[in-house]
């Protein structure tokens, strides 16, 4: 299927939020036809959604060899605290974090569950592809989601396991 933009015309409205500009919608095509006459749509030039209290959970995987652990311990590289700096531009005032459980200097993690708070005007999948897009690539978020402001990482997940490799060999 291919998507048509058919632009008639285009004019400016005044709006009292801002400008707004009348374009066509895409229509598809069905079996070959193009629709009949425009269907016209207004866009606003320069709307921006509004701020809101948002609550996300996380699902973070890290190589924690660059990192002195999950908690924030300046000036030493944190995961906490490279995610706080990726979210500071996406948040209103910096975000809270807090995530299921610490870990050690050097520890990774597959699936750190972390709570991501505060006021901000993303969703949960812009979150996510915003994250990835700043975070060094040691750093990754699987999946992101809405959730209620009483969630807690700590206590609302189903259980943690831990995994521990260890080289009795020689060196």
């Amino acid at each position: 299927q291919q998507l048509v933009l058919s632009i008639h015309r285009c004019q400016l409205v005044p709006h009292s939020r801002g400008r707004h500009k009348e374009i066509s919608k895409p229509s598809r095509i069905a079996s070959g036809r193009v629709p009949s006459g425009p269907v016209q749509a207004v866009y606003t030039i320069g709307s921006r959604p509004p701020l809101r209290n948002v609550h996300f959970a996380l699902h973070v995987g890290y190589d924690g060899r660059a990192y002195c652990g999950w908690q924030l311990q300046a000036p030493h590289p944190s995961v906490a605290g490279a995610l706080a700096t990726a979210a500071s531009v996406l948040f209103e005032a910096p975000p809270r974090i807090v995530g299921a459980s610490r870990t050690d200097s050097g520890v990774h993690a597959r699936d750190q569950r972390v709570l991501m708070s505060g006021k901000a005007r993303v969703n949960a999948h812009r979150l996510m592809v915003a994250l990835n897009g700043r975070l060094p690539s040691s750093i990754r978020i699987f999946a992101c989601r809405e959730v209620d402001e009483k969630w807690r990482p700590k206590t609302d997940v189903f259980g943690k396991r831990y995994v521990y490799r260890i080289w009795c060999g020689g060196a």
